[in-house]
């Protein structure tokens, strides 16, 4: 099978030829993509691709970033925040929104456009990986996630109890971004592009951050908007949440997600047998080898029996693309990475 086929029919839940296989979120941390291409004796990131069999690209809009008002000002994103900080401290990086009090603020704050990116390489990139399945925008669409980034986390929770009102002025304007954004993605390249990336990251390893009533209040009716722009162009819908996310799925389906990611098994309660039993049927699954200890610590052999697990579980009837359960981090050993790749392509189940 052809990669987009091997793709589209697991996604369809019939056969394949083999487990379609990805680089999860399309990323590769530099020092570990350093080492691969040292590996493959290889420059760029698509030579590594090539190299492991890769059957998905992911494609984004160029973010047209404005000339900073001074040359050593933090490098900021669309919405105001530090750009790339891996953390929601409230008290790190810039958090513009961290001390508003009254909606009039919220509404006053310089909200991004759409018109923040350019949007032809969408339709350039699909062009010329279109023997791949495509997933764009590779730009994820979090609602609590941006209130976290734009007030810091503890605050953000603070809010959903004390303070409803900033949290639903806030959502509905990152909401309107979002669908604008989705539609110029998906619009740049009809036809051409499989799946949507989406997500927000509302649930811990040990449950979720919030109970379903505030995810279900503030969240799902938003979300489901950006996935009804992205249903009504035939794209799939792929959600991104990590941790322990079992109780969220129904909510989920019911507005529209396709595809779970990245499927976080270390978490409490998330058991691949019983997530293929209830959700099978409905639901692809991608993602799902351990990052935090198997990847990053175990041995080769580990890797593959966790790979073979995963497809005769999750492989089952279709429905699994397989991958890393978060992205590639500079902390997994090569060997591990050609280990995961390689059975993954050449196992075949039972």
């Amino acid at each position: 099978m052809r990669p987009k086929e091997r793709v589209l029919a697991a996604l369809a839940h019939q056969p394949t030829d083999r487990v379609p296989i990805d680089i999860t979120h399309g990323q590769i941390f530099p020092e570990l993509e350093g080492k691969l291409q040292l590996h493959f004796q290889v420059r760029d990131t698509e030579a590594i691709r090539l190299a492991l069999g890769i059957d998905l690209r992911w494609v984004r809009p160029t973010y047209l970033r404005p000339e900073e008002a001074q040359p050593d000002a933090p490098v900021l994103n669309c919405f105001g925040a530090t750009d790339g900080l891996l953390t929601y401290d409230d008290d790190l990086g810039v958090r513009p929104l961290a001390h508003v009090r009254t909606v009039k603020e919220v509404e006053a704050y310089p909200w991004p456009s759409a018109d923040c990116f350019d949007y032809a390489a969408i339709a350039t990139l699909a062009r010329t990986y279109q023997e791949y399945a495509i997933i764009a925008p590779a730009l994820w669409s979090p609602l609590f996630c941006r209130i976290s980034e734009l007030c810091g986390m503890e605050r953000a929770l603070m809010m959903l109890v004390e303070n409803p009102a900033l949290v639903e002025a806030m959502v509905e304007h990152i909401t309107d971004f979002y669908l604008e954004f989705y539609r110029r993605s998906l619009d740049a390249a009809p036809g051409q592009i499989d799946i949507a990336f989406t997500g927000d990251d509302v649930s811990g390893q040990q449950g979720l951050l919030f109970n379903l009533e505030t995810f279900r209040r503030f969240f799902k009716r938003p979300l489901g908007r950006i996935f009804e722009v992205i249903k009504s162009r035939g794209v799939k819908v792929m959600f991104h949440v990590c941790g322990t996310v079992e109780a969220l799925i129904p909510d989920l389906l019911d507005i529209g997600m396709d595809i779970l990611n990245p499927l976080q098994f270390s978490a409490v309660g998330m058991d691949p047998v019983k997530l293929k039993k209830r959700f099978g049927r409905d639901l692809c699954f991608y993602g799902g080898i351990d990052i935090q200890h198997t990847l990053p610590h175990g041995t080769p052999q580990e890797v593959r029996a966790e790979v073979r697990e995963r497809i005769d579980v999750l492989g089952r009837d279709g429905g699994f693309i397989l991958g890393s359960a978060h992205s590639l981090m500079d902390d997994v050993p090569v060997r591990n990475i050609l280990a995961m790749y390689d059975e993954a392509r050449r196992y075949r189940p039972r």
